[in-house]
């Protein structure tokens, strides 16, 4: 297509969010991942994320307003890299996290996140339509059905109206599957709020209600962005939890739960592999948190085995 050199590393560079389009009477925030073949770029590299959270949560079933009694951390790395381009012209980034480690009120806690690997499917703008394999980390000691707020941290759909460099309004509103199998359903968000040079902070809604879970609540938002990378990214989401697949054992639960995304620096890209080869890469990262013999289809594990959703410490804790 005939892009440099130049703009195809300040584009890969921008990873995940991409570039801020400063356009007098309107702004949008749009990926600058460039439309190119599978493994040609193999040599430009990754870059690599820190992820810090923190979940505080209410007994189950306590009731509304009640004291918040268990707390959750996470600290964890991962990198993202390039993977391929879509047919509709969305972009696929390859993510693994290559560290965790977790506590459960102090305690040292469980943690399997390190190696599990995910594909994200974005549009350039930022909307994110898939993110393959993400239900291999669903579950105690994994927690990516708590988190599943990281892949709009990493792409999103932010639109601004103002001049280039100057304060202006600001909004988002999108939504996003929750772990890999529609059987989760989807999560969105309205925000609105201001950004002015490069910094956005917006404030508003988070929901999602579907056939097994309803969950609804309250989000502030905030990114810096520079040279088209977001630098950092962290919400603060306050939200109640209700599990509908029914049965004693899943009341209702409140959570605060703060996350928080850095960029810090560019490392070696990750092996890169022909898409006919990620269905059997996606089953390697879910082998490890099935049950022996199982096919690696999540959707066959039984949700009273995942447990998904809700904080449950004793399931946390390191055995």
């Amino acid at each position: 297509m005939g892009v440099s050199r130049r703009a195809l590393l300040r584009g890969l560079a921008g990873g995940l969010a991409g570039g801020l389009a400063g356009l007098a009477g309107g702004a949008a925030l749009t990926g600058c991942l460039p439309h190119s073949s599978l493994g040609r770029h193999t040599d430009l590299p990754a870059q690599r994320y820190a992820l810090q959270a923190k979940l505080l949560a209410g007994a189950p079933g306590a009731g509304q307003g009640t004291p918040i009694m268990d707390e959750w951390r996470l600290d964890a790395e991962f990198d993202a890299m390039y993977s391929r381009t879509f047919r509709d012209g969305s972009i696929g980034t390859l993510i693994r996290f290559q560290r965790a480690a977790a506590t459960i009120n102090g305690a040292a806690g469980r943690s399997g996140l390190a190696g599990l690997l995910v594909e994200l499917r974005a549009f350039e703008r930022g909307e994110v339509l898939a993110v393959m394999g993400a239900d291999a980390g669903m579950g105690p000691g994994l927690r990516m059905d708590l988190l599943d707020i990281v892949w709009p941290m990493l792409a999103p759909r932010l639109e601004g109206a103002g001049r280039a460099g100057g304060r202006g309004a600001a909004s988002m509103r999108t939504s996003w599957p929750v772990g890999e199998n529609l059987q989760w359903g989807r999560q969105a968000v309205e925000l609105a709020g201001t950004q002015e040079r490069g910094e956005w902070s917006l404030a508003g809604t988070i929901r999602q209600e579907d056939r097994l879970v309803r969950r609804w609540g309250e989000v502030t938002a905030a990114w810096t962005l520079a040279e088209g990378r977001v630098q950092r990214a962290e919400w603060h989401v306050s939200r109640r939890v209700e599990p509908r697949w029914g049965g004693p054992g899943y009341p209702e639960q409140d959570q605060d739960l703060l996350v928080t995304v850095t960029y810090t620096g560019d490392v070696a890209p990750l092996p890169v592999v022909p898409p006919s080869a990620y269905d059997s890469l996606r089953a390697d990262s879910l082998r490890p948190v099935m049950q022996d013999g199982a096919t690696p289809q999540t959707s066959a594990r039984p949700i009273v085995e995942l447990q998904p959703f809700l904080l449950l410490p004793e399931l946390e804790r390191a055995v």
